[in-house]
């Protein structure tokens, strides 16, 4: 019988993200761990920093956001004014926007679904506006490349939040369909 693969993972190291012009470092860690991991992520940014130096990028220390995500309001205790970019501690947020969707510490996204049930509905009040003049195949083609999009842009992220939350998109729905007469 063939020796079984076991495989491990150590999720204490940071894992970098790199985007078009955004990069994201995130260490998981246990309370306890909080000095290692403070550690981890100030020597992943150092990295940053030289290769800015390197390739002679700059970056703005003051758009560089730090956040612990945890229910526990004693989380963010170990990691508070330790982190740092450059010469600049950076503070802990609340939430922070990540590609286009805010990320609150509770993993909750109340603040993301609210702002995009905002957005929708400002959309939805403009295709009003328009709705006389097209017939409800035109209404739902303005649907679904103005407003649909954005209700379901990072949803995989997001669409586990509470009924309670997700209710704003599926009002905002509910006023498309009244205008297409369903």
């Amino acid at each position: 019988m063939p020796e079984r693969l076991k495989l491990t993972f150590d999720f204490r190291l940071p894992v970098v993200k790199a985007y078009a012009d955004d990069c994201t470092i995130a260490v998981s860690y246990c309370r306890r761990d909080s000095r290692r991991a403070v550690a981890a992520v100030n020597r992943q940014l150092k990295v940053a920093e030289e290769w800015g130096k390197l390739w002679q990028v700059n970056f703005a220390p003051d758009k560089t956001h730090a956040m612990v995500v945890s229910r526990s309001p004693a989380a963010t205790q170990g990691v508070e004014g330790q982190l740092r970019f450059g010469d600049v501690q950076l503070p802990l947020q609340d939430n922070i926007k990540v590609l286009g969707i805010t990320i609150d510490q509770e993993l909750r996204y109340d603040q993301h679904i609210a702002t995009v049930a905002r957005q929708t509905s400002q959309r939805v009040s403009a295709l009003r506006r328009v709705a006389g003049s097209l017939d409800p195949r035109g209404i739902l083609t303005l649907y679904k490349a103005q407003i649909r999009p954005c209700m379901e842009y990072g949803a995989l992220s997001w669409m586990s939040s509470a009924v309670t939350h997700t209710r704003r998109l599926d009002a905002v729905q509910r006023r498309v369909l009244r205008l297409l007469g369903g």
